[in-house]
């Protein structure tokens, strides 16, 4: 609004009296029409800051009479104030500029008071009213803006929300111009980047790439701003030079009538670990399909060849050399064994065969036996009170003797081993991936050449070996055979210095009593036993074995023959006093489903599983299927008697 110039003293030539007095009263009557018509809040004021004029629209605001106002100080009655509610110091008030100088005051923020004390919030501006260039009063403006203060600070409540929603996303959000600028970004990118935000205000995202990946953004973008939507696997390069895997996706996206590319990334590492995790477990898979089934073939014929060699080493009629040579043979059989048991120990699902065991009389077995013939000292440690543990007696042999000649192998010119094992409770914080309880804690450290970092990832994978010789299988086997026992196997290494297994084993709880050594005396017996087995080698060396023990041995070679020639038998009434099943039938009935049949017929029948396949989880928990006991193969002839013995006669 320009300065009001009051009109002078005095008439328009040629214009008569009565009509300047028409044109008079037409201007106030558009006067007041458009005081009264306005939404705005009018009031004038004089030289004095009295108010002299106030609209309706004033009045309404103000939740005044329009003739309560009139005469009084507008600073008294309509109670300007600062934006922050509190009034201003009449000195300092912008008004007064107006008033006494003529100045111009433009859209003010301010708080106005009503009549019962409430406020709300205003803009206004105060034009003055000039005469020969001096103010002569004022002219006050404004409109209540509670409406757009709200309109205000929801948007600003909006925009605070959607900036914290962004901010806690977990990965990285971003919009770029078709440029490729950025324009906005969450805190996110700032992390993973380590660029501040200024250096990443409109930084060209092509930069946080490298290689083909270039390409790829590039392709990807172009195929956004092309109106698509667009997706690519790559690494994020951070102002260091790391790299972190993403996964990004964008879409197009108007922001004030300009294209933009509107994009999120994700970070993959935990996926990508967890790939890795799964490819290991594939192979393990993989191999143990494959051992499984060789480790089975294998342990038939070792069974043959170790009850052959039983057998003729029980002929007394062979002299002394020939007695040697044989041991050399059977020793050379139970090496095979290892091996076959090693192949096993990949067999899915298979399942260990658990005695409480002392793991000071293993380790010192293990260990000392493997470095037997080498230029390597082993050295233990154990306390007196150390916890035992349930497991498979061979299989923990396995597992410290395969460290051992590692760390043997590791040390070509001489060194020392030292193996110490401590009780271990592990709590519910203990980042190890263990369940919380007791636990037998067993460290093994060599001296040898170490592992370079760049294989410590990889040295449990199948068939992954750094030696000219070597299968692959050894560490690979360990970790098998660990993670079956419900524990844990970590390492620490340093090129040049050597390096340190630990391993977890859960403890038993309570006391255990030591178990006495077992008897060697071959135990023989009497009675007829039913033998179902596939394999007819081994249903010939098992004849002669049982013959040797005492017994009467008959066979068949699957489930059905088997169970027809047991009902048979007792329906002759010469019953047979115990069977002994093969688990594995390849095309028949397997001991499995033999063993519920035979049930069904004589819920008292006494049998013996035997596998060379550790697969099944019969062969650990046989009692939960029937059977009474369990042999695995291979085995030697006073093995079986044992096992005969205590079935039929109840002994140890």
């Amino acid at each position: 609004m320009v300065p009001v110039e009051k009109p002078r003293h005095g008439t328009r030539a040629g214009k008569s009296g009565d009509t300047l007095q028409a044109e008079n009263q037409m201007l106030r009557n558009l006067k007041d029409l458009i005081l009264d018509s306005t939404r705005e809040g009018i009031i004038g004021l004089d030289p004095m800051g009295k108010i002299n004029l106030v609209n309706p629209a004033a009045a309404k605001m103000l939740s005044y009479e329009a003739e309560e106002l009139l005469g009084r100080q507008y600073h008294t009655t309509c109670h300007h104030g600062k934006a922050n509610g509190s009034p201003y110091p009449e000195e300092e008030s912008p008004i007064l500029a107006v008033l006494a100088k003529g100045d111009t005051c433009w859209q003010w923020d301010a708080v106005f008071w009503r009549k019962d004390g409430t406020s709300f919030p205003a803009e206004y501006s105060c034009y003055p009213i000039l005469e020969h260039g001096k103010s002569q009063g004022g002219v006050l403006i404004f409109r209540d803006t509670t409406a757009h203060k709200r309109l205000e600070d929801d948007l600003l409540r909006e925009k605070t929300f959607s900036e914290m929603i962004i901010n806690l996303f977990p990965g990285i959000f971003f919009l770029i111009d078709e440029q490729g600028r950025l324009l906005e970004w969450n805190e996110n990118l700032e992390k993973v980047t380590g660029y501040s935000a200024a250096e990443l205000a409109g930084m060209h995202t092509i930069n946080f790439f490298a290689g083909d990946d270039k390409r790829l953004i590039a392709e990807s973008t172009k195929r956004v701003f092309q109106g698509g939507e667009a997706s690519e696997e790559v690494d994020l390069v951070g102002k260091d030079g790391s790299r972190t895997p993403y996964f990004f996706t964008g879409r197009r996206v108007t922001v004030d009538n300009a294209n933009h590319k509107m994009g999120v990334g994700l970070d993959l590492t935990e996926r990508k670990q967890l790939e890795k995790q799964l490819l290991h477990a594939q192979k393990m898979e993989a191999v143990g399909r494959l051992a499984g089934g060789v480790a089975h073939d294998f342990n038939n014929i070792l069974t043959a060849i170790l009850g052959n060699i039983g057998l003729a080493a029980l002929d007394e009629k062979i002299g002394p050399r020939v007695q040697d040579r044989l041991a050399q043979a059977e020793a050379a059989c139970l090496r095979a064994q290892a091996l076959s048991q090693q192949l096993l120990t990949f067999a899915k699902g298979g399942a260990p065969v658990r005695k409480l065991c002392s793991v000071a009389e293993l380790l010192t077995e293990s260990t000392v036996f493997a470095c037997v013939g080498s230029p390597v000292r082993c050295e233990t440690t154990f306390p007196e009170n150390l916890w035992w543990i349930e497991a498979d007696p061979g299989q923990i042999d396995q597992v410290f003797q395969n460290l051992t000649i590692n760390a043997v192998q590791a040390m070509p010119i001489g060194g020392t081993i030292k193996v110490w094992a401590e009780n271990f409770t592990i709590g519910t914080d203990s980042g190890l991936p263990l369940s919380a309880g007791r636990y037998i804690k067993i460290s093994l450290r060599d001296q040898g050449m170490g592992i370079p970092a760049e294989h410590l990832p990889r040295i449990f994978d199948p068939y992954f070996t750094t030696k000219q010789k070597g299968s692959g299988l050894g560490l690979a086997s360990v970790y098998a055979i660990i993670e079956k026992h419900h524990g844990h196997i970590g390492v620490e290494s340093k090129p040049g210095v050597g390096t340190t297994f630990y391993i977890y084993f859960p403890a038993v709880e309570g006391q255990v009593t030591p178990q006495p050594e077992e008897d060697k005396e071959l135990l023989v017996g009497t009675g007829k036993i039913l033998v179902m087995d596939d394999e007819e080698m081994v249903r010939e060396v098992l004849g002669g074995m049982l013959a040797h023990l005492g017994y009467e041995a008959e066979f068949a070679r699957d489930g059905g023959e088997a169970i027809e020639m047991f009902v048979q038998a007792q329906g002759f009434g010469q019953a047979f006093a115990a069977v002994i099943l093969d688990l594995t039938v390849p095309g028949g009935m397997g001991g499995k489903e033999t063993m519920a049949r035979l049930r069904e017929i004589d819920p008292q029948v006494k049998a013996v599983v035997s596998s060379g396949y550790s697969d099944d989880p019969i062969m650990a928990d046989f009692q939960k299927y029937g059977f009474t006991a369990v042999i695995a193969k291979p085995y030697k002839v006073a093995e079986l008697g044992k096992v005969l013995n205590k079935i039929l006669i109840g002994g140890d």
